[in-house]
């Protein structure tokens, strides 16, 4: 899931342009299609947040700890980060 990309919203702007907009209907699908978006950007903002805190908690323990299997697990959660949220493999 790599979330919306400029050409998206280029798309929706273009087939939601005030002269294809004739009845309340196509201001029905515009608010549809916008609680959707909102929706989705919100599940991707809330899967980075668990990540984080996942990077928080195994770099403290290593702190406390210093041992190397917390610090390869923080590395393979911002590898899955970097490839899920920014397309960087």
């Amino acid at each position: 899931m790599t979330g919306i990309t400029e050409v998206d919203l280029d798309e929706v702007i273009v087939h939601f342009s005030p002269s294809v907009i004739t009845n309340e209907n196509d201001y029905l699908e515009l608010a549809n299609d916008c609680k959707n978006r909102i929706a989705e950007k919100n599940e991707i903002i809330s899967n980075m947040k668990r990540s984080f805190i996942m990077l928080y908690t195994f770099i403290t323990r290593y702190m406390q700890t210093d041992e190397d299997p917390f610090l390869q697990e923080a590395k393979m959660i911002i590898d899955e980060c970097l490839k899920n949220y920014i397309n960087i493999e």
